[in-house]
């Protein structure tokens, strides 16, 4: 056998063998019937045959299904025994490993730690910082258990739950002379930001390019140039009347932030977090 069926295909083909209905089967899953019958048929490909009589209403199986159906009854027995094992908080890690990166560590940690207190106040946190792809890079290859994001994403196997989305705002000093000409300060080059706002920014106007946001802050108070930042960043300049907005007529697109995961970890504690932590966002 080339591949090996998967838990959501062994799933729905359990589910049919009770309910003899796709439409019932996908209401139970909450799911759709097209999914249901992908499943199926996905299931069929990689055992080389039909497990369903579909000509019958309701389905029944076929000679291959009753023969397979013991057997992934057990395997989903197996997968719920080791998930309810694994919720044994001797198998958690004392230590959460969390990527994120500077506007999340800016806008979303404190929430993070209070939903993971909240679950498990017996974990503690050990952040790194980084760019966005590099932290889901460091997803992947296992060196953290969880991360805060910003799109685009490219890794489809790992889990990802929307936060919140941060909108751009162009920013200066009162003290910053000649704004027309001064140059755009801008985040790092491999940022979809920066990419964008090569498309904006006017012939004759400096675009420079920096890899902390906070640093990008500092400098337009310094009357350095115009800051292009997170306006999460800078709300109290902007209320204190220690920056004030340049209006543009297009931004950057907004900074769409997800919690990430791996779903092959056993247990269910990061999805448990993951959903916490959207439950305080969406207060």
């Amino acid at each position: 056998m080339a591949n090996k069926p998967t838990l959501k295909q062994l799933e729905a083909f359990v589910e049919l063998a009770q309910t003899g209905h796709f439409a019932e089967t996908a209401r139970r899953l909450n799911t759709t019937q097209p999914n249901i019958s992908n499943r199926i048929s996905s299931l069929e490909a990689v055992v080389g045959g039909q497990v369903i009589d579909r000509a019958t209403q309701p389905f029944r199986l076929t000679p291959l299904g009753l023969d397979l159906l013991p057997h992934a009854k057990a395997a989903l027995d197996q997968v719920t025994r080791l998930t309810e094992a694994s919720q044994n908080p001797r198998l958690r890690p004392r230590v959460l490993r969390l990527g994120l990166t500077e506007l999340a560590e800016w806008a979303l940690l404190s929430a993070f730690a209070k939903a993971l207190k909240g679950l498990y106040p017996e974990m503690a946190i050990e952040t790194r910082t980084g760019l966005s792809a590099d932290i889901e890079r460091e997803l992947q290859s296992g060196n953290l258990d969880m991360a805060l994001c910003n799109a685009p994403f490219v890794a489809d196997e790992l889990s990802r739950a929307p936060l919140a989305d941060f909108d751009w705002v162009f920013v200066r000093s009162l003290e910053l002379s000649e704004a027309a000409s001064a140059p755009w300060l801008s985040s790092a080059r491999e940022t979809r930001a920066y990419g964008e706002l090569q498309q904006l920014v006017p012939a004759d106007v400096p675009l420079v390019p920096g890899t902390s946001l906070s640093a990008t802050r500092i400098l337009a108070l310094e009357g350095q140039g115009i800051a292009i930042v997170p306006a999460v960043m800078v709300q109290e300049d902007l209320r204190s009347g220690r920056l004030v907005k340049v209006e543009q007529a297009r931004a950057p697109s907004p900074l769409e932030f997800s919690i990430l995961y791996d779903p092959g970890r056993p247990g269910g504690w990061l999805s448990h977090i993951a959903d916490a932590m959207q439950g305080l966002i969406n207060k």
